[in-house]
């Protein structure tokens, strides 16, 4: 078988801070539970030496076996805390980063170093929390109540997560389950407003600056606001892992939902902070996979087993955040897939089982993502199950593929597959009249067919081709799962021919003919093959005399590697501007749909493969734009990274400069310099920002 292989707290909200970690790391579904306020029963206003005083107090009452007595408020823990935790609840009061952090997720009094005369807040300190929030319900509309909808968020957080936490022991009534989705809501909607309120960061600032700690510096209070968007999306993220991980998926589905509800910040930025671990154990997972097969190749059909096993369980988590359209998963889901590709190798050469390897690849393929791995593990596929059939069959098959791979054009070898497939069908039904084998033979070349079809349509721009073959494919196909996706493939190629044929253009501008098609740009007899083009430029030019629009030019121009350059001017003599302008915008419009897409993926094609391209006076390569600016003395080179190029357009040119020195900037002539009009596109093609799983 052959398979391929700071100083002053006067916040400034200008810049981007960095994230706040100790938040991040605070943010979880038990951070109530840690909250040093709630373990000690002191309110957010306690001075140190309070705080000190009430920490003696409870190591001795829990010493004498009499902590309950002390934990009487709305919220207290039960059963009361250890003596290692409030060790660590007052380690935590004690750092004022970590302070303020408790402070943010606990309850405030209307005016800090007043609790004890707080109404909302004695409520709660004797364990009456619907009187509190009656008060702050109150408060929270009016002009200085930014404390008291603080709470609020606070409070319905703090049951959500309660009610959480009851959830993930035993399943709730869908009643049980609107309220507490509700709950969410409600707090929700308070922490909406408060992460936007100047009013708000204020406070905290203000804050910070009365605890007159030097660690609560300006750049703190920065980097809280600007990450507590993630970290609250962090505890909805954390919940939708575990309920994940429990195969509960409809739980963990609805925290997502409330992830992409409230945009705070990007859900595949926040994935990346819960799905560590689970990322984690996959690549382990994978080590010890290729480990095994290195050791022992007997071996190595049980380790990919186990290897997919837990890939599935990681998968339901990337494609809960990320969907099965995300490059960060797909990637990952190609790594597995091409692994575990290699092991079944391993062990088909050490044991020469087809039928084994072909059954485990099935179950591989699914996690081929790109389409060169599918189309190379469907390869493997396919000679597994040819090895399998009898082999006198598998001279015939070989024939197909052997044309498939062989060269040529997708057209040519089409042409030739149906003929050896007629006169294969007179010699089987001569010699052979077995049904099952001749269905194996016609679900391989369906397959072969539909290779055929895929490089036609995506390397060759042959929708003719693409769609024959993918109708020979079609009618060949007796595998459920193979006529499914042929028929899903014939869709699309049908609907991309339909599309192409609405953007076909012909044009006559006086006695010239313009052709545009997805396979060729006609000039009169002049032909340059789409595959073959090399350059696009246009652009309209006025000319104005004494104030006044003299003439007006609407050129249009396509160079080629070897069929030469056509230049078209659309406004001639004595020819009308608007019809002018019409045929221009026809001719840019077809050209848009026919010839960019496969112009601009040849160039990032190249530049990516590490040659160097031509623009304007300047150089593209893989590295960015190598420009040179000044003259004489003052001459200067400049490489500009694709992260830091920007770009745009203005009076006609094709402005490029450097994020990082405006000084660095270069302009191009859109009607004169090839491709400056489609910079936009090769850019992007080579600036596209992966997230890694």
């Amino acid at each position: 078988m052959s398979m391929t292989q700071e100083k002053s707290v006067d916040v400034s909200r200008k810049g981007n801070a960095a994230a706040c970690q100790v938040l991040l790391d605070m943010a979880s579904p038990e951070m109530f539970r840690m909250n040093g306020f709630r373990v000690t029963g002191l309110t957010v206003d306690a001075a140190v030496r309070e705080i000190a005083k009430h920490a003696d107090k409870l190591k001795m009452l829990a010493e004498l076996g009499g902590g309950q007595d002390a934990y009487t408020g709305a919220f207290a823990l039960s059963p009361p805390p250890a003596a290692h935790q409030i060790r660590d609840a007052l380690q935590n009061l004690r750092d004022p980063e970590r302070r303020i952090i408790d402070e943010l997720f606990w309850f405030w009094p209307e005016e800090f170093g007043k609790s004890n005369q707080d109404p909302a807040i004695q409520a709660l300190a004797a364990g009456d929390r619907e009187t509190a929030l009656e008060i702050w319900l109150l408060k929270e509309t009016t002009p200085t109540g930014v404390a008291a909808m603080h709470n609020v968020a606070v409070l319905w957080q703090f049951v959500a997560l309660e009610w959480e936490d009851y959830a993930s022991q035993q399943r709730i009534s869908e009643e049980d389950q609107r309220m507490l989705e509700g709950y969410w809501r409600d707090s929700f909607k308070r922490w909406d407003l408060l992460v936007k309120d100047d009013f708000f960061w204020d406070c905290i600032a203000a804050r910070a600056k009365q605890l007159d700690d030097p660690r609560l510096t300006t750049g703190f209070v920065r980097r809280l606001q600007n990450t507590l968007p993630q970290a609250l999306e962090k505890v909805n993220a954390t919940l939708a892992v575990r309920y994940a991980e429990s195969g509960r998926i409809d739980l963990a589905q609805i925290h997502v939902q409330f992830m992409r509800q409230t945009g705070r910040s990007s859900i595949a930025e926040t994935a990346e902070l819960v799905l560590g671990p689970a990322r984690t154990r996959l690549k382990q997972q994978m080590e010890r996979a290729q480990q095994r097969a290195e050791k022992d190749p007997l071996d190595a059909l049980v380790a990919t087993r186990e290897l997919l096993d837990h890939a599935h369980r990681a998968f339901v988590l990337f494609d809960l955040f990320l969907g099965k359209e995300s490059h960060a998963r797909n990637d990952r889901s190609d790594e597995v897939a091409n692994l575990c590709n290699r092991i079944i190798l391993v062990y088909h050469k050490a044991t020469d089982n087809n039928q084994g390897c072909h059954e485990a690849l099935k179950f591989v393929l699914p996690y081929a993502a790109s389409s060169d791995l599918r189309e190379q593990i469907e390869k493997n596929i396919r000679t597994l199950q040819g090895n399998a059939t009898y082999t006198r069959f598998e001279p015939l098959v070989n024939e197909f593929a052997a044309i498939e791979n062989g060269p040529g054009k997708p057209k040519e070898k089409l042409s030739r597959i149906k003929l050896r497939f007629e006169a294969m069908m007179v010699k089987w039904q001569e010699t052979d009249n077995s049904r099952e084998a001749l269905e194996e033979v016609e679900n391989r070349l369906a397959m072969i067919l539909r290779a055929i079809s895929i490089s036609a349509h995506n390397d060759h721009e042959d929708l003719e081709t693409a769609i024959e073959a993918i109708r020979l494919a079609s009618s060949l196909a007796h595998d459920a799962e193979l006529s499914k996706r042929l028929a899903q493939d014939k869709a699309q190629i049908s609907k991309n021919k339909t599309a192409a044929e609405q953007h076909n253009l012909l044009l006559e501008i006086r006695s010239d003919t313009i052709e545009i098609t997805q396979e060729k740009f006609r000039y009169n007899s002049q032909v340059l093959p789409a595959a073959d083009i090399n350059g696009v430029r246009f652009g309209i030019f006025t000319r104005y005399t004494n104030g006044a629009k003299s003439s007006v030019s609407y050129l249009v121009g396509v160079s080629s590697w070897t069929q030469g350059t056509v230049n078209i001017e659309c406004k001639r003599v004595f020819r009308n501007e608007e019809k002018a302008k019409a045929d221009f915008q026809a001719i840019v419009q077809s050209l848009c749909y026919h010839i960019a897409p496969g112009l601009c993926s040849r160039i990032a094609a190249k530049i990516k493969g590490g040659s160097e391209i031509s623009f304007g006076d300047c150089r593209l390569s893989k590295m960015g734009v190598h420009a040179t600016t000044g003259m004489l003395a003052w001459k200067r080179d400049h490489l500009i990274s694709w992260s830091d190029v920007r770009h745009g357009t203005y009076n006609g040119d094709l402005q490029v400069y450097s994020a990082r020195d405006h000084n660095v900037k270069k302009s191009f002539p859109l009607r004169s310099c090839w491709n400056a009009v489609f910079f936009k596109e090769i850019a992007e093609a080579l600036n596209k920002q992966r997230v890694t799983i």
